[in-house]
């Protein structure tokens, strides 16, 4: 990693990050999407309002960061630096990710867009998704264990292909458990 740190500063409206380490920064208003922070590290950081929309995060280490009201399109989580990675997601559109293969434990994702995101392999035991539309998201080999889905919508989770125990789901969402298995539920 970069010699470059930054403590405690506000980054607003900005397109650009130097290569460095950011600890306790806060990003606001930022348009990085097409960036490249292959040299960063981000810790105790917030994102706000920020676009970043298909930045490249190889070996980009985001320990204990948030992301509030942002979008984040095709962005490729699962090349990031794994070590302490901890997300946590707020009103953010996360279209077209990829969280593959990723250890995320009690991720929490509120209120946001996850249409066609991968969490193939994932390991997401424990994780919330508060109100979050998961029209088309891939779960194929997905660790969902204590997961909290009650207020998810729009998924389709095969419990025959993914680690569902002690998961939460509501009653509405069952259609989204059971529809590949052509089976008709009646209200």
């Amino acid at each position: 990693m970069s010699q470059n740190f930054f403590q405690d500063q506000e980054f607003s409206q900005v397109s650009v990050l130097q290569p460095g380490t950011y600890s306790n920064c806060l990003f606001k208003n930022a348009d990085l999407s097409n960036a490249v922070f292959s040299a960063c590290a981000f810790v105790d950081c917030l994102f706000e309002s920020c676009n970043l929309s298909n930045a490249t995060l190889a070996r980009t280490a985001l320990r204990s960061v948030r992301f509030n009201g942002c979008k984040i399109l095709g962005v490729q989580f699962s090349q990031c630096d794994t070590f302490l990675l901890d997300l946590a997601f707020e009103r953010c559109q996360l279209d077209l990710c990829s969280f593959y293969k990723l250890k995320l434990k009690k991720i929490r994702f509120v209120k946001c867009s996850l249409r066609e995101t991968d969490f193939t392999g994932a390991d997401l035991s424990e994780a919330r998704f508060d109100e979050c539309d998961l029209m088309m998201a891939l779960f194929d080999g997905t660790v969902l264990q204590k997961a909290d889905l009650r207020t998810a919508f729009n998924y389709t989770i095969r419990p025959d292909k993914n680690q569902i125990r002690k998961a939460k789901f509501s009653r509405s969402g069952l259609e989204g458990l059971l529809s590949d298995f052509d089976i008709i539920i009646s209200p």
